[in-house]
């Protein structure tokens, strides 16, 4: 057939699949290429389940799909092109958890197909006519189809055993909007953070709502005085609407101007202009909030989220103490923790300060010494009050289960989190908590659904985006993940997380040189933080300079007072050193001050293993890993490093290498944890270290000589100190190898050296 036939109807649209031209009563109407080529996508899998993974990959490819949600948007596009807009759809239908199926009746597949762009398209549905003649033979299915919507409300509401599931269909599927920051018109333009506490308690006011989607704050304002057009804004937010305005606040009178605005045609929806007394304020938003959901869903807010909050003074220091949060510097939190402290003296009982004061001080934790045995817990009480006073809060759910994780309580935490997000489905921070902890205690594919949640939700959030990186990176998705966070410096290039995340997946790829300006970069921005301090000392030791990696050292701990990780650093220059006793000496003083950390009972036990001790190496791993020694073992990647010392000391007592379930076990992980070389304890040589055990030495060195030559330098000192590689110690091809890493790593810190001034930038 030649190209001028190849014409298809679907419902009452008539589509060229050669120009794209849509002709629909009478209009006509161009697809632009990329939603053409989805189009025939779906038609040669017509009536197939289509993974998006998949989908990706033949229509966009990973990365740019990876970074833009550029699925969604897609989709929702074409359905709107099609026709298919009614809930729930009828042509693109939604398969939760896993892609979408493009749904034909069997009647219009005839034998006969024609090619289009490669695809296969059945000849019965290339025509070339009008809308208005549409065959007879179509009109019993264009009835069926147009009573699909009012036959579904019949049918029973099927079950949901995934959250997931059931949240990322709902997504997808639900009204969506987004609320921008609004602007300063006062004539003096110091109104900035009264405009902004506008904005912000309007979109928390949205996010109760359980039948429209609301992107949250974190990801709308990041668009704060955008050269993009509202279109260009909302496509990038994955939404329908983009709520705007502008503020001029004068002594006890303001004027609102507030916006709503249709993505597709930005065309206003409504434009309003509200002339009110500054005490008005709550009602004024609320009017708004209102407004929008009207629109949007035709609803009003229920009242229990319309209650104004009881002081004034009080909202205004929890909204500047949120902001100062978000930035995540040991300075911005501190000034958070002050304000909130300012406002519970005002009002003790406030739980929006107390949950903000909690986040604040659990941040600054992560940034400063540990919690020792014996100190009080500064959080616990506020979280205590906060149970007293609404213990179903969504806020107070995730507070407690941030807490119940900082236990060594994992469990409870995802139960408290899956909680908080029964109760507020738009809860962005909830989604983003429980993928983050499922990721920690290696529940990857799960971690990275709920991550994938959270970007909907906050789809521009530095936070989402450094966590879901961690999630890819350890499923093997690395260029993906290195991709996603050079994205995220280009929106938010004071965060200093990305630049730490972006050190380590540097590192992981061989460039250590490139990896340390990235180190050096976030302590520039964050000075006050002694963690990503010692992040820096810990980096000398990557590019092989233990003495500066030492003098590094000596200089954090005269000014700051870390209990923990000062003599982790220790531990660690004396591992380089091959000083086993006193690196051990130090592991065993940590666990007893910080017992809740796994990786220091794997590496106290690697380090038995490295001075003959398997005795005591056993000892440690039976305690702290029953896991590994079940009847089958359980393995997750964070327990790779203790799983391999426990095989190595498994053979030394007499198991056989052909027949060890735990080596059996590790090999079948293994070529997942070696395309990952992640989470952090898979180092990336640990293939070679089974083959060693299992006696194949020729394939350990040939192993060895695969990973040197792909520049691989990830914690490589002291490999002649593996006990696995005892056998291998005295052959040349090892000692060539070792001498090929360390030279590797010389010209990476002789890079360094020569580019630690260059503006980073000019590196990538």
């Amino acid at each position: 057939m030649d190209n001028e036939a190849q014409v298809i109807t679907i419902n009452d649209r008539v589509i060229d699949l050669n120009s794209g031209e849509i002709v629909h009563a009478g209009q006509a109407e161009q697809l632009p290429p990329r939603l053409l080529c989805l189009l025939k996508h779906f038609i040669a899998h017509r009536n197939q389940v289509i993974l998006r993974d998949d989908l990706i990959a033949s229509v966009w490819g990973h990365l740019e799909a990876a970074s833009e949600d550029s699925v969604n948007v897609a989709v929702s596009a074409l359905r709107k092109a099609l026709g298919d807009l009614r809930r729930p759809h009828h042509i693109i239908k939604t398969v939760p958890r896993r892609g979408y199926r493009f749904v034909l009746a069997d009647t219009l597949a005839a034998d006969a197909t024609t090619e289009a762009d490669g695809a296969a398209v059945p000849a019965a549905m290339l025509k070339q006519q009008t809308p208005a003649l549409v065959p007879r033979r179509w009109l019993l299915l264009l009835v069926i189809l147009a009573l699909l919507p009012t036959l579904w409300l019949l049918l029973p509401e099927p079950a949901n055993n995934s959250l997931h599931g059931g949240g990322n269909a709902a997504a997808e599927e639900l009204p969506s909007v987004a609320v921008l920051p609004f602007t300063d018109m006062s004539n003096n333009r110091n109104q900035s953070q009264f405009a902004d506490g506008l904005a912000d308690r309007i979109l928390h006011m949205l996010t109760e709502t359980r039948n429209m989607r609301v992107v949250a704050r974190t990801s709308s304002f990041a668009f704060r005085d955008s050269p993009l057009g509202i279109g260009d804004i909302g496509r990038q937010l994955g939404v329908d609407a983009v709520l705007e305005g502008s503020v001029q606040h004068d002594g006890e009178q303001m004027r609102v101007v507030a916006q709503l605005i249709d993505v597709d045609n930005e065309q206003h929806i409504w434009s309003r202009t509200f002339d009110r007394d500054s005490a008005e304020l709550f009602a004024l938003q609320d009017d708004i909030a209102n407004a929008v959901t009207a629109s949007m869903v035709d609803s009003l807010l229920p009242a229990s989220v319309l209650q104004p909050p009881v002081n004034r003074t009080v909202y205004d220091l929890n909204t500047r103490a949120s902001f100062e949060i978000e930035r995540f510097t040991v300075a911005s939190l501190k000034r958070g923790r002050n304000l909130l402290q300012r406002a519970l003296q005002i009002d003790p009982d406030n739980l929006d300060s107390l949950l903000l004061l909690i986040q604040a001080e659990k941040m600054l934790r992560t940034q400063g010494p540990m919690r020792q045995p014996g100190d009080a817990d500064i959080v616990l009480p506020h979280l205590q009050q906060a149970i007293e006073l609404a213990p179903n809060d969504p806020g107070v759910l995730l507070a407690q289960g941030a807490w119940q994780f900082g236990e060594g309580k994992p469990e409870l935490a995802i139960a408290s989190y899956r909680q908080a997000i029964a109760q507020k489905p738009n809860f962005a921070d909830a989604y983003t908590m429980l993928g983050r902890v499922l990721y920690r205690i290696g529940r990857m594919e799960e971690a990275d659904d709920m991550l994938d949640m959270a970007r909907r939700l906050d789809p521009v959030s530095p936070q989402v985006a450094v966590w879901q990186a961690d999630a890819l990176w350890a499923i093997g998705r690395a260029e993906e993940a290195v991709f996603q966070l050079h994205k995220n410096l280009q929106l938010f290039p004071n965060y200093p997380l990305t630049y730490d995340r972006l050190a380590t997946y540097l590192l992981q790829q061989g460039e250590s040189g490139l990896a340390m300006r990235y180190i050096l970069e976030q302590h520039r921005i964050d000075p006050d933080s002694p963690v990503r301090w010692f992040r820096m000392c810990e980096f000398y030791l990557q590019l092989g300079d233990d003495i500066s990696a030492e003098t590094c050292t000596d200089e954090l701990a005269s000014q700051h007072h870390l209990p923990v990780r000062l003599p982790y650093m220790r531990q660690i220059l004396h591992s380089f050193r091959g000083e086993w006793q006193a690196q051990q000496e130090i592991l065993e003083s940590i666990i007893i001050m910080h017992p809740y950390n796994p990786l220091n009972q794997s590496l106290l036990a690697q380090s038995y293993t490295f001075s003959g001790d398997c005795d005591q190496a056993e000892q440690v791993l039976q305690q702290s890993y029953p896991g590994v020694y079940a009847a089958p073992p359980q393995i997750t990647p964070p327990m790779t490093l203790a799983a391999i010392s426990a095989a190595y000391c498994a053979l030394q007592d007499g198991a056989d290498p052909d027949t060890s379930p735990l080596l059996q076990k590790l090999t079948e992980n293994l070529e997942r944890m070696r395309l990952a070389q992640g989470p952090w304890q898979v180092t990336g040589h640990q293939r070679a270290r089974l083959l060693a055990m299992q006696g194949r030495h020729d394939d350990a060195l040939q192993e060895l000589d695969k990973l040197i030559n792909s520049g691989w330098r990830y914690y490589w000192w002291r490999l002649d100190a593996y006990p696995e590689f005892a056998a291998l110690a005295e052959r040349p091809e090892f000692i060539a190898l070792q001498q090929q890493l360390e030279a590797g790593v010389a010209t990476q810190r002789a890079w360094f050296e020569a580019n630690r001034d260059v503006q980073l930038a000019s590196l990538d």
